[in-house]
């Protein structure tokens, strides 16, 4: 289906064009975020405020900031960058420190340290290199601080970032930027505590023309901005549209996930063959004589709907359920602008069309009054080729539940309870199933769903988690 647009005579391209020039304007521009992601953190320049310099003279008279005796033990290393020396006692911090003050860059195969870029491909040399600067050592004991308060504001072209981290010391912190990443450490409360920030900023910054600020009280990140607009927040949080559809794909193999194949989510869901156990079908038969399934007269008002696609019959009364029910027993598929039944699969594209198809089955009106129970009792297990997950939906209706997947994303809506309950389960499986040829069981106590695996692996957990998976991928690498 083609849409024109005509409001206020624009064309889609003049439309898509200034949406385009919006996104790049705002620091959305994904392909500038992604190159700049792979380029390496530079330092930001400092300025230390007179009032600060003061402060840190005078804890260099009253004692260094590095010499804390009795808060450390012997043996305690210095904190410097490639710096071996270890606290023997008062007289260690009077020795000199060889150190690199810089923070260390790996790009396209160099190592090196800022301060110096002596670049080698060897990660032993890299560590073996001798300091470029002479200063104290820092034998202070860090206590590591993760909650501190912090703001920011726009000012025209610039964001302030405040940190209140009070009494920081300059050679102890370091603040670097690619642009869009910003990750700062500071070590401050007169060289005690020491706390780190990352910032994946909502726009891009000159980082050559940014400042860090080191007052007595805080320390304020000015950032200049590429583009002199405001930013809504402070930090980047990419919108679906923007995200990569690619991001999240894993695939079960040994049991591990790995980022190769495309999770195909966006297929259309299928029904699941269903199949009733020999008990299951004898209690149906007992219901059905006791009583109707879909009578529930003494707790249904006048008025109350069938809840069958596409019957538009109302309760109103006993005789109500003595009527043929002429609906889709099947469920609504919206795939590639097309809607459909999947029980008949009469395609339309407009929605009104598809709302106004008749019935295609023949059958009991469903009156009941429904409570919908969101905690159900389940759980799962693997049996070779197949999973198992097992529903604890005791006096299940098959005519009335639903079972349906596209191999990833499988969707269950059971009733159960005689008809009287009601619930929904959504599951992104943790690999893909061949859903011709998984099969739902439902017997008097239970449904349980054999779902046949694509590849005949023991799935560690039932469900997929792109975050999970990739931070245990991570630290299986490490």
């Amino acid at each position: 289906m083609t849409l024109t647009l005509v409001t206020n005579s624009f064309s889609m391209s003049t439309v898509e064009k200034q949406e385009n020039d919006v996104i790049a304007r705002n620091g959305l521009n994904q392909a500038a975020r992604e190159r700049a992601s792979k380029q390496p953190l530079i330092p930001i320049k400092v300025k230390v405020t007179p009032g600060a310099e003061a402060l840190l003279e005078q804890l260099k008279t009253g004692g260094s900031s590095s010499d804390s005796a009795d808060a450390l033990e012997v043996g305690a290393p210095c904190r410097n960058n490639s710096c071996s020396a270890t606290y023997n006692g008062p007289d260690s911090s009077k020795a000199d420190c060889v150190h690199h003050p810089g923070v260390p860059i790996f790009h396209e195969g160099m190592k090196y340290w800022s301060c110096c870029q002596k670049k080698t491909s060897d990660f032993g040399n890299f560590l073996d290199q001798q300091g470029c600067t002479t200063g104290h050592h820092v034998f202070t004991k860090v206590e590591t601080v993760k909650a501190v308060r912090q703001d920011w504001f726009n000012s025209g072209s610039l964001c302030h970032v405040n940190l209140y981290c009070k009494g920081a010391i300059p050679a102890q912190c370091k603040f670097e930027s690619n642009g869009f990443l910003l990750k700062a450490c500071v070590t401050y409360a007169n060289g005690q505590k020491e706390s780190l920030f990352d910032f994946d900023l909502f726009g891009q910054i000159e980082v050559e023309n940014s400042q860090i600020v080191i007052s007595e009280r805080k320390v304020e990140m000015i950032l200049k901005k590429v583009e002199p607009v405001s930013w809504p927040t402070l930090h980047y949080e990419p919108s679906n549209e923007q995200a990569d559809p690619h991001e999240n794909d894993v695939i079960a193999w040994n049991g591990l996930n790995q980022p190769t194949q495309e999770r195909d989510t966006e297929q259309p869901l299928i029904p699941i063959k269903v199949r009733v156990t020999s008990g299951a079908e004898a209690l149906l038969e007992q219901l059905k004589t006791g009583m109707n399934i879909g009578e529930g007269s003494n707790a249904l008002e006048v008025g109350a709907p069938c809840r069958n696609n596409s019957c538009n019959e109302t309760y109103n009364g006993p005789d109500s359920s003595k009527t043929n029910c002429v609906h889709h027993p099947g469920v609504a598929i919206f795939h590639e602008g097309m809607k459909y039944w999947s029980c008949c699969k009469k395609k339309t594209s407009d929605f009104g069309n598809f709302l106004d198809q008749q019935g295609c089955t023949t059958g009991d009106h469903v009156f009941i009054k429904v409570e919908t129970v969101k905690a159900v009792r389940q759980d799962w297990f693997n049996s070779g080729s197949f999973c198992h997950v097992n529903l604890y939906c005791k006096g299940a209706i098959p005519a009335q539940s639903k079972f349906e997947s596209n191999g990833f994303l499988l969707k269950a809506c059971v009733t159960y309870a005689n008809g009287q309950k009601e619930s929904a389960f959504d599951f992104d499986l943790f690999g893909e199933i061949e859903v011709e040829n998984s099969e739902i069981v439902i017997s008097e106590r239970k449904v349980e769903m054999v779902l046949k695996k694509v590849e005949p692996v023991s799935w560690p957990k039932l469900a997929n988690d792109p975050v999970e998976n990739a931070t245990e991928e991570l630290e299986a690498e490490a």
